[in-house]
């Protein structure tokens, strides 16, 4: 992350406590002190004379944290307010619904970027001239800044564009990675799952959740799972298993969502056909819906 040479970034903790509490972050007083490796008082000595400990004297000592630094719960927390009051700075307005999303408008009032952040990556889009400044102005903050273009992945997601020249975010490297918990034993479906397999079905069903946020064909499925996990039998673990085979299938390759460039001069309208469909062995509900985006002349 830099040299951390922003106000915040050099803040001691008591300022970060300050920081946080000017956001309604109840945050103790603290001191933080590091009992090193016997071995870093006589690298430091080679520094500092006030480093040179005795052995018999190792035990008294500790080396006072001043700052936030990793390895403490609160960096990731005190780099996110020292990044967000640096796109302050720069102009950025704080979205009232979501804390990590930021808008810059130019003096017209007219949107000029929007920008997403988690803990150190931020996605932005804006003018080719907004995106320069801001990297020159991240720069300077905290040195050197990784910049990547279209495509990239961010958070588990992959941007792109596609070749009509509208855009396209995707989490198929994400699903990819996702495996089915093989079970050795399918013939009683009503069984409780022990306490080791509903872990492993939390844990599938954590990362199907987050692959919700671009495949919306899975929100029932995963919904309906979700509900279930207090009580969870191997019928649920076999039917998170198969949303994953489902999800992987060739003919859902690439699925994401998709942000196409429709003319303005065209009145469009959204159009949603609800359908009832069977119910299968595997769930006891219907599910069709159908979403559609056309012109809207009648």
């Amino acid at each position: 992350q830099g040299d951390w040479s922003s106000d915040v970034c050099s803040s001691d903790l008591e300022r970060v406590r300050q920081i946080l509490r000017q956001r309604g972050v109840s945050s103790p007083p603290r001191r933080v002190v590091i009992v090193p490796p016997a071995n870093v008082w006589r690298h430091l000595g080679h520094f500092n004379q006030d480093f040179n400990i005795s052995d018999a004297d190792l035990g008294l000592y500790g080396l006072e944290c001043m700052k936030p630094a990793y390895g403490l719960v609160d960096a990731p927390l005190a780099w996110q307010l020292c990044l967000h009051e640096s796109l302050e700075l720069a102009g950025g307005v704080q979205s009232l619904l979501d804390e990590n999303f930021y808008v810059r408008k130019n003096s017209q009032g007219t949107l000029e970027a929007l920008a997403t952040t988690h803990v150190d990556d931020i996605a932005a889009a804006g003018t080719p001239k907004f995106l320069k400044e801001t990297y020159n102005y991240l720069t300077s903050k905290f040195g050197k800044v990784t910049v990547q273009g279209l495509p990239f992945n961010h958070c588990g997601c992959r941007y792109s564009k596609i070749a009509d020249g509208g855009y396209k975010i995707d989490q198929q490297e994400f699903l990819d990675s996702m495996q089915p918990h093989v079970l050795k034993d399918t013939k009683d479906m009503d069984r409780a799952l022990t306490a080791e397999e509903t872990s492993l079905l939390r844990s599938i069903l954590g990362g199907l959740l987050w692959v919700t946020a671009t495949r919306l064909d899975l929100v029932a499925d995963v919904g309906v799972l979700q509900s279930r996990v207090t009580k969870a039998k191997v019928s649920d673990l076999v039917l998170a298993n198969s949303i994953i085979k489902k999800a992987k299938m060739q003919q859902y390759k690439d699925v994401g969502i998709i942000y196409r460039h429709f003319p303005t001069t065209v009145p469009w309208k959204v159009a949603v056909i609800h359908d009832a469909s069977s119910a299968s062995k595997g769930r006891n509900y219907a599910q069709g819906v159908l979403v559609g985006l056309a012109d809207d002349y009648f």
